[in-house]
């Protein structure tokens, strides 16, 4: 399956937030060929976490207001060619985290990771990754499209590193690189103003506001 559209807003909600998402993907049948594409180390010093990636990576960011205040969402898209890859984070506010408990924030963020993409939840798995609790979550979208995220909170802050592809490419090795090479960095003594950008490889990286 090849890949020619994708348009996509990563799904990262908790118990009680309700962050407008949309995930909306477009394949059309073609050649299959191998993807050579070699993945490139990418930090954020503003997110606070580095991982593997395609080269050229796009940032969103976006502002929900909810009943308890403010849920910003920063989103990094970057894709190869069968597999669209999203890592985002959402700061969660001071009120939902003191009446929240962890477990059950990634819970919630499971079960709307189905939810938000009208798809259906095939799998849930919890378990550490590089010392931190994480939950994975394999979902069954429309149009044939599956997707695999793993949800990690750190504090107030949920991360979240998905992987969108049609059925056949589900299982790919690439998929694994960039969930295994995911790590969140020690907080700076200082916030950063420095953009976010590529280690390696060519900056294609938007900074953030």
């Amino acid at each position: 399956m090849l890949v020619t559209a994708q348009r996509v807003k990563v799904v990262l909600v908790g118990l009680g937030i309700a962050v407008v998402c949309i995930v909306a993907a477009e394949f059309i049948r073609g050649a299959v060929t191998r993807d050579r594409e070699p993945l490139t180390p990418f930090k954020s010093d503003v997110g606070r976490f580095k991982v593997m990636l395609p080269a050229a990576v796009s940032t969103e960011t976006d502002q929900v207001e909810t009943t308890m205040g403010p849920v910003r969402q920063t989103m990094y898209k970057a894709r190869a060619k069968y597999i669209q890859f999203l890592v985002a984070y959402t700061d969660y506010p001071d009120q939902y985290m003191a009446t929240t408990k962890p477990a059950d924030i990634l819970a919630g963020a499971a079960r709307s990771a189905a939810s938000g993409v009208n798809g259906k939840l095939k799998r849930e798995e919890a378990f550490v990754s590089n010392g931190l609790a994480t939950r994975q979550v394999w979902v069954r979208a429309p149009k044939g499209v599956h997707m695999r995220s793993r949800l990690t909170l750190v504090g107030s802050r949920m991360y979240q590193v998905t992987a969108l592809a049609q059925r056949r490419h589900v299982f790919d090795r690439k998929i694994e690189d960039v969930f295994a090479s995911f790590e969140v960095l020690p907080a700076p003594a200082a916030a950063p103003t420095a953009p976010d950008s590529a280690t390696a490889g060519p900056q294609t990286a938007a900074g953030q506001p």
